[in-house]
């Protein structure tokens, strides 16, 4: 089982210009580990940036990789499903994916020099 690394970046990549303008690429905290009916990978960060989108101020997201054989923790970057959590009463496992709002998919990196923004930080 591959260790869940401690810190993330992610960056939107996507096709939803509303978010992109709201979101900011950003390191995230890696709380915790849950499982759905259809994966067992979901992970939700803590953001060190929170945002508003849609009148709702999102201080955590749940990622999960968007590619079949890899995971967010190796070192090439993965593409990710980015999911809203309208309430935090949703996180039970299994997770309930359909109770979370998929808003873009993004970018995570936990190889920080491959990210395009590697030195923003």
């Amino acid at each position: 089982m591959r260790e869940l690394p401690e810190k993330i970046k992610l960056e939107y990549s996507d096709q939803n210009e509303y978010f992109n303008k709201v979101f900011p690429a950003q390191i995230c905290s890696v709380l915790n580990k849950f499982y759905s009916a259809h994966a067992n990978n979901w992970l939700l960060v803590k953001l060190e940036k929170p945002f508003h989108y849609e009148d709702i101020y999102n201080t955590h997201l749940i990622v999960r990789s968007r590619w079949a054989e890899c995971e967010i923790g190796e070192k090439e970057p993965v593409s990710v499903f980015i999911l809203l959590i309208p309430d935090f009463s949703y996180l039970t496992e299994p997770l309930d994916i359909g109770r979370l709002d998929h808003v873009a998919w993004g970018m995570v990196y936990t190889d920080f020099s491959k990210s395009k923004w590697q030195d923003f930080y």
